[in-house]
């Protein structure tokens, strides 16, 4: 019997192009950055992405970091849809926030 404590858990983030297909699942790990398990708490940036394109991400927790340990959670309901955008320089953006305000 395993003691709780001897258990570290670990969560790993997937992610597709929105729109295609139907849910995110365990087997959409090709973005770079998704499908590597890491401590819950841990900073997660997925590189690689188009702008203009809309991305869906789900989770899901595991029993430690070897890939054969099994899973401790299912996977996490899809999230809505995500841009990938290009930042918005400065200037246009008070601009913008000027024209809102009138």
């Amino acid at each position: 019997v395993r003691s709780a404590a001897a258990t570290v858990l670990t969560c790993a983030v997937f992610g597709k192009p929105a729109g295609t297909g139907t849910t995110v699942s365990e087997m959409h790990k090709d973005l770079p950055g998704t499908g590597l398990r890491r401590f819950g708490y841990d900073y997660v940036e997925v590189t690689g992405l188009k702008p203009n394109t809309n991305y869906s991400f789900a989770t899901m927790y595991f029993e430690g970091f070897e890939a054969s340990r099994p899973a401790a959670s299912a996977i996490s309901e899809t999230s809505p849809p995500i841009g990938a955008y290009f930042p918005l320089p400065l200037a246009l953006l008070r601009i913008e926030i000027c024209r809102t305000a009138r």
